[in-house]
């Protein structure tokens, strides 16, 4: 029936009616439902406004953070320290991040669910890891001046990134190292652990895991899980050629992340609302992004290591990956079951719903007759 609706063309104007799937109750924020749309483009230019100036003010932190090792002298354990160090002091400014996105959307935007909003946080504070995380070593000391410069001649991405990435390996190596310390700590589940012994002096048993749960969604949501995932596949696939080790370290960090979150998911923590899949094409398209990045990456290499055109022959692959980045989201359907499923899997689900030992299971004739089905399509 939703299907239905929303091919339904209800007046002539396409603007005035727009039907979408209705998000779980639980999920729903009904402030947001109650807001008058007049004010809905001027709370989200405020939002906008907002968001930039949150990476605009963070620009100085990460400049401090990642130059620390150099900054301070810890005498012997200099070494540990400037390996360490940067790579802690981001880890950590990072973790309030998410927090301070999440309140920017909640009083900012009109969104219909917290769902959504999570989604909103995945793209923004991707965003902000790629550049601080990713490009941290590229933009350097002045993130400004940097941006200035490849804006003035952008020709010069390619030799930037050739001449700055291969250096800095052992901060990423560490940065996807410290992630493991991340994966175990969830594992623990420490935040809901130390509220649930907080509130059991107070209430009962009972009360106190129900006012435990859920996790904090800020920095524990699908928004900030999917990000920091997706940041592991961006260093992995941007140094798999120059740097087989960072891969090995990041497909131990994706291993990790895939028994933690396994069992966290479904055996310890509250059920969640979804999109139906949003998040997962949100993913695919951070990988995209990766191999642009990687394409250039490795133009920059081939120009500078190689004194013929061989570069040259790498260019066309950027292209490629660009086209499928813009192509992929428009060609397949992906938020609507297409009729051959809907229709042609009917006999799956019979067979499906029929094994039962017992024999009790009963299917209407109606609902089974594919062959109909098959030439009305035909």
């Amino acid at each position: 029936r939703l299907a239905e609706a929303q091919s339904l063309q209800i007046s002539p104007n396409k603007q005035e009616w727009k039907v979408t799937a209705a998000p779980e109750v639980s999920d729903l924020r009904w402030d947001d439902l109650r807001k008058p749309r007049t004010l809905k483009i001027g709370s989200e230019l405020l939002g906008y406004a907002c968001c930039v100036g949150l990476y605009i003010g963070f620009m100085p932190i990460v400049g401090f953070v990642t130059n620390l090792g150099m900054a301070v002298n810890m005498g012997p354990f200099q070494p540990i320290w400037e390996g360490f160090a940067p790579t802690i002091g981001l880890t950590i400014f990072l973790c309030f991040l998410p927090t301070l996105f999440m309140t920017i959307f909640r009083t900012f935007f009109v969104l219909k669910s917290e769902s959504l909003a999570q989604h909103k946080l995945q793209f923004w504070f991707f965003l902000f890891q790629l550049i601080f995380v990713v490009l941290v070593t590229t933009v350097g000391k002045s993130i400004i001046t940097q941006f200035q410069h490849i804006a003035e001649n952008p020709k010069e991405v390619f030799q930037i990134m050739a001449d700055s990435l291969p250096k800095a390996t052992h901060f990423y190596m560490t940065y996807l190292v410290l992630q493991w310390s991340r994966r175990a700590m969830e594992m623990l589940r420490y935040m809901p652990l130390s509220k649930f012994l907080v509130f059991r002096a107070i209430f009962s048993q009972e009360e106190a895991k129900e006012m435990a749960e859920p996790e904090d969604q800020d920095s524990f949501g699908f928004g900030a899980r999917n990000v920091n995932l997706a940041v592991s596949v961006v260093l992995g696939l941007l140094f798999c050629s120059m740097s087989p080790v960072v891969t090995v370290l990041a497909m131990f960090d994706l291993l990790l992340a895939r028994m933690t979150y396994g069992y966290l998911v479904i055996y310890a923590e509250t059920r969640k609302p979804d999109l139906g899949g949003v998040f997962w094409v949100t993913q695919i398209q951070f990988v995209q992004l990766a191999m642009a990045l990687y394409c250039i990456f490795m133009v920059g290499v081939l120009r500078q290591k190689s004194s013929s055109c061989a570069w040259l022959v790498a260019v066309p692959s950027l292209l490629i990956v660009l086209y499928s980045f813009w192509h992929i989201p428009r060609a397949y359907q992906w938020k609507k079951l297409p009729f051959q499923e809907v229709a042609f899997g009917i006999d799956k689900l019979e067979q499906k719903d029929c094994d039962d030992p017992a024999g009790d299971c009963y299917v209407q004739p109606e609902l089974t007759a594919v062959d109909q089905l098959t030439t009305l399509a035909a």
